[in-house]
């Protein structure tokens, strides 16, 4: 049986994907499987807070400056409503609440592209990050997400995005449930380089993103 084996290198940062292009028994797809999951591993979280730092470095070479987080965005918490279950009309835009959609509703409150930040409950991820859901059309967020928006003049809201991603939250998340306010989520401080540099990390970044999800599609389908 001829087995086809193709490798890939991908982008200057030489992430090696290995695609074995044939039907294997049990055996077979489990190796294909163990591959896949090396790879995703690789181009997870900790590499890409090591490749923002390598940008940065690599772009900024005499620094850039940080910033707090209330500074380079709009926070938009004023305008949550929660909706107990009970009340909640179905419908075909989506409710989020601190780890993602929790419902489908007939209304929204916000219509654009925004980043969510838990605030009460599912706050912070086993690497101590925060957790982030990536939204946008027409949405309602109760008042267990904080409520991102951009603000241009200063940061692309998906750069924040990253950015956020890998900072350690866990000294600011605090009690039972856990809760990270508005005054601490204001505080955190990411590094702000040039829109331009903003810019390019972004583009690499949501590069490694569609390679992760493309992979750990392939993974399911399997």
């Amino acid at each position: 049986m001829e087995i086809k084996i193709q490798l890939v290198v991908i982008g200057a940062s030489g992430i090696l994907c290995v695609i074995i292009r044939q039907p294997w028994i049990i055996c077979g797809i489990l190796t294909v499987a163990l591959l896949i999951n090396l790879v995703i591993s690789f181009i997870g979280e900790k590499r890409r807070k090591r490749k923002i730092d390598d940008l940065i470095s690599k772009y900024c070479p005499n620094g850039v400056e940080y910033k707090c987080l209330g500074d380079v965005c709009d926070i938009l918490d004023n305008q949550r409503k929660p909706i107990s279950k009970a009340n909640r009309e179905s419908g075909e835009f989506p409710y989020y609440g601190a780890n993602g959609i929790q419902d489908w509703v007939s209304g929204y409150l916000f219509d654009g592209t925004f980043l969510l930040v838990g605030e009460d409950g599912s706050v912070i991820n086993a690497d101590k990050s925060p957790v982030l859901n990536w939204a946008t059309g027409k949405i309602w967020v109760n008042n267990h997400a904080h409520v991102l928006a951009e603000n241009a003049d200063v940061a692309l809201l998906r750069y924040v995005y990253f950015a956020l991603s890998c900072v350690d939250v866990s000294d600011i998340v605090r009690g039972v449930p856990p809760k990270l306010n508005q005054q601490n989520l204001r505080g955190i401080k990411i590094p702000l380089p040039p829109l331009s540099v903003q810019q390019e990390i972004v583009r690499i970044l949501d590069g490694f993103s569609e390679l992760e999800a493309e992979l750990e599609a392939e993974l399911e389908a399997r």
